[in-house]
């Protein structure tokens, strides 16, 4: 087993306030730094020299002031806005984490900042279903806590889109203990009595996150009771004695703590969730701006962004340069012949799922081509592809393509619904179009859990 990371900072150690930490206050002094001196009727001589005086490229704030003062306002309420939605509903079982789309926490925070918790509630379960759910599973099936848990994770979606809470409130917090567990120096797993669930500068891991989610559901209950739940109490729940709790509002509070502990995880996995030195101003402001830049580049990408009408061509085994090249349907085509490929080969070495391995999405950071190509072979060999045939490709989201294959397995016709996002090079999901993304195939194993695997004979 891999050395266990160290824990990440006490929770004593962290600010009251996830704005408090040092990258979003120096980010929040720059900005009204820059918003006062470009006030200011001060000659470009003497600011440049203010400047200098405060070892500050004059040339490099120039070329930021612009980006930052466009986009101040919005750097503000990102910066403010999970210290808000932790407060309003964080003791309703909700919290605010990296990935949380953040139109729908500002909807469900004015709504509860008005006293409307029941319309927040509402936002949330609304932003809570299949789209969001195959997507948070697509971020979180990159991590190397989570990739032996993703085969049950997909079983659990499949039973809340179909309404079947008994089973993904169940499943989902056994995950979610489990993958903490994994990540613990300690062992201690997501409702141990003091669980490690703190992160440096994180969302997820700040003392009112998952730590507060962590406590909040592991409230004991000594009597057996069965009105509808609206939190997740694991004690209850797991032991029996909470009988109501199969639910949408349940389940969808199970998926949002997941996610957010995904979030987390990323960090740990990372080895960025301790506390580092603190930096220079002047790489504090290049940083600001450059968040500032990628900010507007993200909104203007998910604004921008149409699902696209595809039609696909009713041919068997089509040519990848039948579609545009980089689009989701070309590469998914690209690994479907890669596989055929293999029809041809001789040999039973691992390195020969190669070409696949290039279109499957990272499990984890740094995962070179060769081990993955390790990891299909494992699953995959003597399940031989004899040919396919597209039906439908459907853009279910800015990084999310959805696409059924008709795929022959020594004469066994069954439809595969293959999913694609697009990322980078660490699985880290983009909007499409980004300059450093491109598409992977997520879902690749899931024929061998629906075909039997007929055992090779050579070697």
């Amino acid at each position: 087993m891999a050395k266990r990371p160290p824990a990440g900072p006490p929770a004593a150690e962290h600010p009251v306030l996830i704005s408090d930490y040092p990258e979003h206050r120096t980010k929040l002094a720059l900005l009204r730094l820059v918003r006062v001196v470009s006030a200011l009727p001060v000659p470009r001589r003497l600011a440049d020299a203010l400047m200098r005086r405060l070892q500050l490229d004059p040339s490099t704030v120039r070329a930021s002031v612009r980006t930052i003062l466009d986009n101040g306002k919005t750097i503000v309420d990102l910066i403010e806005m999970p210290d808000r939605f932790n407060r309003a509903l964080g003791s309703h079982g909700w919290l605010a984490y990296e990935s949380l789309n953040a139109d729908i926490m500002q909807s469900a925070v004015e709504a509860a900042e008005q006293g409307r918790v029941a319309d927040a509630e509402r936002v949330l379960l609304g932003h809570f279903q299949e789209e969001t759910l195959r997507y948070g599973l697509g971020r979180i099936a990159s991590l190397r806590c989570f990739r032996m848990r993703a085969d049950l994770a997909r079983l659990a979606v499949e039973d809340h889109i179909a309404g079947r809470f008994h089973a993904s409130v169940l499943v989902v917090l056994s995950l979610l203990d489990g993958m903490v567990a994994d990540l613990s120096p300690s062992n201690k797993g997501f409702f141990n009595k003091e669980p490690d669930l703190t992160a440096w500068e994180s969302v997820a891991g700040h003392p009112s996150g998952l730590l507060r989610a962590a406590r909040m559901f592991t409230q004991p209950n000594g009597t057996t009771r069965n009105q509808p739940l609206d939190y997740p109490w694991r004690h209850g729940i797991v032991h029996g004695r909470d009988l109501g709790y199969a639910n949408e509002t349940v389940s969808a509070k199970c998926w949002a703590t997941l996610f957010a502990a995904g979030d987390w995880a990323r960090k740990v996995e990372r080895g960025e969730h301790l506390r580092p030195p603190e930096r220079p101003l002047q790489q504090s402001l290049r940083e600001l701006s450059e968040s500032a830049r990628s900010l507007r580049e993200l909104r203007d990408n998910v604004e921008a962004w149409r699902p696209r009408t595809v039609i696909v061509p009713d041919e068997p085994d089509v040519s990848p340069e039948a579609f545009q090249k980089d689009t989701p349907e070309h590469v998914l085509v690209q690994f479907l012949h890669a596989w055929l490929l293999l029809r041809r080969s001789d040999s039973t070495a691992p390195g020969r799922y190669g070409l696949m391995a290039t279109h499957v999405f990272p499990r984890h950071v740094s995962s070179a081509i060769s081990l993955r190509a390790r990891e299909m072979a494992s699953l995959l060999e003597g399940l031989q592809l004899d040919g396919f045939r597209l039906i439908r490709a459907i853009d279910a989201a800015p990084a999310l393509a959805c696409v059924d294959v008709e795929c022959t397995f020594v004469s066994k016709l069954v439809l595969v619904g293959y999913r694609l996002l697009f990322a980078d090079a660490n699985g880290e999901v983009l909007p499409r179009g980004s300059a450093c993304g491109r598409w992977y195939v997520v879902n690749w194993g899931e024929p061998a859990l629906m075909v039997p695997v007929v055992p090779s004979d050579l070697g």
